[in-house]
């Protein structure tokens, strides 16, 4: 039980430990850190998202199933919402695109030469598909590649030196696709035909970008040296200016949403809105704990944002209100009670879910596993106090005045009709001490 003895505790909470993790990923220009989780509108009026091995499908009111598209050892990266009403995706390991229709019927495309690994993807203008691929560690030049329904893929080179970060792609207004070169920190442009241009950018590290609804495009911009974290603006022609953003939003992605303003997704979990004329940023902090891997965000068809991490999505109001699917409850404290003889664990379902939260809730530490709820179900709004009996060298522990370092695990439920979250959802690990 000498474990049990205070410890010092790490500097920098969850928030900024995953900004420092997911920076150093983007700028080390790693394809999968910025594409895992890709999330888009599908023709048929759902989100398809990306979910490791297998791609997601989440209706507007969150019943979720998915598909086995990618197999074993494969890496699910950007999807994108082709003209010929599939969904398309990126296989960041194996190398290939792959396209999956509304039934679920896969077809996977090859497109793999000896050459760097695939980022994201984004259908274009000219009724094609586009994607990114790079490789910093092997110090590969980037390219850009097109890819016909049909599979067929012809390369273009970025114009980038090796290593230079294209994790990002989407479709431009003005008939080209535009990309993010981030450890390069270029934003470019090609043409149908693959004509590439760059152009720098200016103390800053490009990460998303999106079709601003000005004509526009608009991308998120890590700042560097002096400069703070901001929104990127350049026009087709090139011209650039920026909005800042608060000091705590290291921007990843971004979109453009049904109200005309752009929402940047922070790496803390956070997300930004920030209108296009100015007047700076409106920012809803994070509803869960934020993912190393970062957050996606794309526009739904019910008017609101939606956002993607490993194992979770969520929807977001244009008034800030959160939900996720599937919904699980937060811990709000963990208390010793019956004379240290027992936790008392308490547990609150957020209101603005669209579901109950469902989960089983576990305390451990020290070796040991304690069931507290297992099968919890909270509605919205709705808060619960459950209690579990503590062992025997715990409650000693306790009454010789030793502190009692455990953690709360919850592991969310599928609700009634939805399928098991495609990989698993994502599992909330808290850290609590108990005091005598």
């Amino acid at each position: 039980m000498g474990d049990m003895a205070p410890r010092r505790r790490p500097v920098g909470g969850p928030a900024r430990r995953a900004a420092g993790a997911l920076a150093a990923l983007v700028l080390a220009g790693v394809p999968g850190a910025a594409a895992g989780a890709g999330i888009v509108a599908g023709p048929d009026g759902a989100m398809w998202f990306a979910a490791g091995e297998r791609i997601g499908r989440v209706t507007t009111d969150g019943r979720i199933s998915s598909f086995a598209a990618a197999g074993p050892r494969s890496a699910v990266g950007g999807v994108a919402a082709a003209p010929d009403g599939a969904v398309w995706f990126t296989d960041t390991r194996r190398r290939a695109v792959g396209r999956v229709a509304q039934d679920g019927a896969l077809t996977r495309f090859p497109v793999a030469d000896g050459g760097p690994p695939l980022g994201d993807i984004a259908a274009g203008a000219d009724g094609n598909l586009w994607v990114v691929a790079d490789d910093l560690a092997r110090r590969e030049a980037g390219r850009i590649g097109r890819v016909t329904t049909s599979g067929a893929v012809t390369w273009f080179a970025a114009g980038t030196a090796p290593g230079s970060g294209l994790l990002w792609i989407t479709a431009g207004p003005d008939g080209n696709v535009w990309f993010t070169a981030a450890s390069g920190r270029r934003i470019g442009r090609v043409s149908p035909d693959g004509q590439v241009t760059e152009h720098p950018v200016a103390a800053g590290v490009p990460v998303g970008i999106t079709a601003g609804p000005d004509g526009a495009l608009w991308f998120g911009l890590i700042g560097a040296g002096r400069a703070p974290n901001a929104v990127g603006r350049v026009t087709p022609d090139g011209a650039m200016t920026r909005v800042p953003l608060p000091r705590r939003v290291v921007p990843l992605d971004i979109a453009t949403g049904p109200d005309g303003a752009l929402w940047v997704t922070g790496v803390g979990g956070e997300v930004a809105r920030v209108a296009p004329s100015g007047g700076g940023a409106t920012v809803f902090p994070a509803h869960t704990e934020p993912s190393e891997d970062g957050m996606r965000i794309a526009a739904g068809p019910d008017g609101n944002l939606w956002l993607s991490e490993p194992g979770r999505v969520g929807r977001l109001t244009p008034s800030g209100v959160r939900s996720s699917f599937p919904a699980a409850p937060v811990v709000l404290a963990v208390r010793r009670v019956r004379g240290g003889r027992a936790a008392r664990v308490t547990l609150r379902c957020p209101p603005g879910e669209l579901v109950a939260c469902r989960a089983r809730v576990l305390l451990e530490g020290h070796g040991r596993r304690l069931a507290v709820a297992r099968r919890l179900v909270l509605t919205p709004g709705r808060r619960v106090h459950a209690s579990v009996a503590l062992p025997r060298p715990w409650a000693r522990a306790l009454a010789r005045g030793r502190l009692l370092r455990l953690r709360t695990v919850v592991a969310p439920r599928p609700a009634p009709g939805s399928a098991p979250f495609p990989g698993g959802a994502a599992v909330v690990r808290r850290a609590h001490v108990l005091r005598p």
